[in-house]
Protein backbone atom coordinates (compact mmCIF):
# COMPACT_ATOMS: atom_id res chain seq x y z
CA UNK A 1 0.00 0.00 0.00
CA UNK A 2 2.72 2.54 0.93
CA UNK A 3 4.06 1.87 -2.71
CA UNK A 4 1.07 2.28 -4.29
CA UNK A 5 0.01 5.42 -2.34
CA UNK A 6 3.44 7.09 -2.91
CA UNK A 7 3.71 6.41 -6.63
CA UNK A 8 -0.18 7.81 -6.63
CA UNK A 9 0.99 10.96 -4.47
CA UNK A 10 4.49 12.00 -5.72
CA UNK A 11 4.98 10.57 -9.23
CA UNK A 12 1.63 10.78 -10.63
CA UNK A 13 0.83 14.02 -8.21
CA UNK A 14 -2.40 12.52 -6.96
CA UNK A 15 -3.92 14.66 -3.85
CA UNK A 16 -5.33 12.58 -0.65
CA UNK A 17 -9.09 13.22 -1.74
CA UNK A 18 -7.74 11.83 -5.45
CA UNK A 19 -5.88 8.75 -4.12
CA UNK A 20 -9.28 8.13 -2.09
CA UNK A 21 -11.53 7.67 -4.30
CA UNK A 22 -9.26 5.72 -6.48
CA UNK A 23 -9.29 3.20 -3.76
CA UNK A 24 -12.23 3.31 -2.68
CA UNK A 25 -13.33 2.40 -6.04
CA UNK A 26 -11.17 -0.40 -5.21
CA UNK A 27 -13.27 -1.22 -2.00
CA UNK A 28 -10.30 0.02 -0.11
CA UNK A 29 -11.57 2.21 2.14
CA UNK A 30 -9.02 4.71 4.04
CA UNK A 31 -8.76 7.93 5.49
CA UNK A 32 -7.22 10.86 4.14
CA UNK A 33 -4.83 10.98 7.08
CA UNK A 34 -3.84 7.83 6.74
CA UNK A 35 -2.88 8.39 3.18
CA UNK A 36 -0.77 11.64 4.17
CA UNK A 37 1.44 9.36 6.50
CA UNK A 38 1.66 6.08 4.05
CA UNK A 39 2.90 9.06 1.43
CA UNK A 40 5.50 10.29 4.38
CA UNK A 41 6.78 7.02 4.94
CA UNK A 42 7.42 5.76 1.19
CA UNK A 43 9.67 9.72 1.09
CA UNK A 44 11.17 8.21 4.11
CA UNK A 45 11.98 5.06 2.65
CA UNK A 46 12.66 6.14 -0.97
CA UNK A 47 15.54 8.65 1.02
CA UNK A 48 16.91 5.73 3.05
CA UNK A 49 17.26 3.37 -0.29
CA UNK A 50 18.72 6.06 -1.86
CA UNK A 51 21.41 6.59 0.76
CA UNK A 52 22.07 3.75 0.76
CA UNK A 53 23.20 2.86 -2.69
CA UNK A 54 24.31 6.09 -2.99
CA UNK A 55 28.47 5.04 -3.52
CA UNK A 56 27.36 2.65 -5.85
CA UNK A 57 25.47 4.94 -8.22
CA UNK A 58 28.48 7.05 -7.79
CA UNK A 59 30.85 4.26 -9.13
CA UNK A 60 28.90 3.72 -11.91
CA UNK A 61 28.30 7.50 -13.12
CA UNK A 62 32.11 7.61 -12.71
CA UNK A 63 32.89 4.06 -14.24
CA UNK A 64 30.57 4.74 -17.45
CA UNK A 65 30.83 8.98 -17.54
CA UNK A 66 27.31 9.86 -17.12
CA UNK A 67 26.30 12.83 -14.98
CA UNK A 68 23.47 14.35 -13.54
CA UNK A 69 20.91 16.14 -15.45
CA UNK A 70 18.41 17.05 -12.55
CA UNK A 71 19.53 17.80 -9.45
CA UNK A 72 16.43 19.06 -6.86
CA UNK A 73 17.06 20.20 -3.19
Amino acid sequence: MIIAVGFLRWLFNFQREEIQLLLEGRGIHISTGEISKLSEEFLLRFYVLHKKHHSSMKKIFEKNGGYVLHLDG
